[in-house]
């Protein structure tokens, strides 16, 4: 990949980051357990509640809580985003006023396609799903696209890049978060996610407009919204 197409591509997966910041997570506690009908017994609590094993098989990514969808904030004016043209209206926002932004998976895989194709001449998808408070996302790239970085690649990734993710997202002081839950590079994941975590934090960090505070984001089913304020 040469100088120009890589910043490209950096372009357009920034790009979906940023756009995709319309989104997530904010831990919901899970259920108490409830008795079983007909029957006076206590049913089991699910598995995240066990004493230990819960947590340690959270830790590793092998077990979450029940995802319950969360509720946008009342009150607040809403922008809804279908096309990048529509990110114009944004900059007519009062500084100050506290705004839902959202945007379904639909019009973002739209938008990323769109971006995609105008950017890199090869082979290249990249496609989300949206659910509560889980963002997953498939990447691929033919090997021709990575033949420059090729050298500092892992050898799992020498060939085309198949990557495979699932995470979670908040806010905090004014900048998106991201939680990896599950991630998969050309068939490995072991020891990945705990590796990307900090990198990807620390790259959103330093790239995030300091002129924008997220408060909030949400994932719902097949939409994402993001509520914040400009500064």
């Amino acid at each position: 990949m040469n100088t120009k197409l890589n910043g490209k591509l950096n372009y357009v997966l920034l790009i979906a980051v940023l756009v995709a910041l319309v989104m997530t997570a904010i831990p919901v506690p899970v259920a108490a357990s409830r008795a079983e009908a007909g029957n006076s017994a206590q049913a089991l609590p699910p598995v995240p509640e066990w004493p230990i094993i819960g947590p340690v098989l959270q830790w590793f990514g092998v077990s979450s809580s029940p995802a319950a969808t969360p509720v946008p904030t009342p009150g607040l004016t809403e922008y809804r985003m279908s096309s990048y043209e529509d990110l114009g209206e944004l900059k007519e926002i009062e500084s100050g006023e506290r705004v839902r932004i959202i945007v379904s998976e639909n019009d973002l895989n739209a938008m990323i396609r769109d971006r995609i194709e105008e950017s890199i001449d090869g082979e290249a998808e990249m496609v989300f799903g949206i659910e509560p408070n889980v963002l997953s996302v498939r990447i691929y790239a033919e090997q021709s696209l990575l033949e420059e970085a090729a050298d500092n690649l892992p050898r799992q990734i020498r060939d085309d890049l198949d990557l495979t993710g699932a995470f979670g997202m908040t806010a905090s002081q004014c900048v998106p978060r991201i939680s990896v839950q599950r991630l998969q590079i050309n068939g490995w994941s072991f020891g990945l996610r705990l590796l990307a975590q900090g990198p990807i934090n620390t790259r959103i960090r330093e790239s995030w407009p300091s002129e924008i505070c997220v408060e909030r984001v949400l994932l719902m089913q097949d939409e994402a919204a993001v509520e914040g304020y400009r500064r």
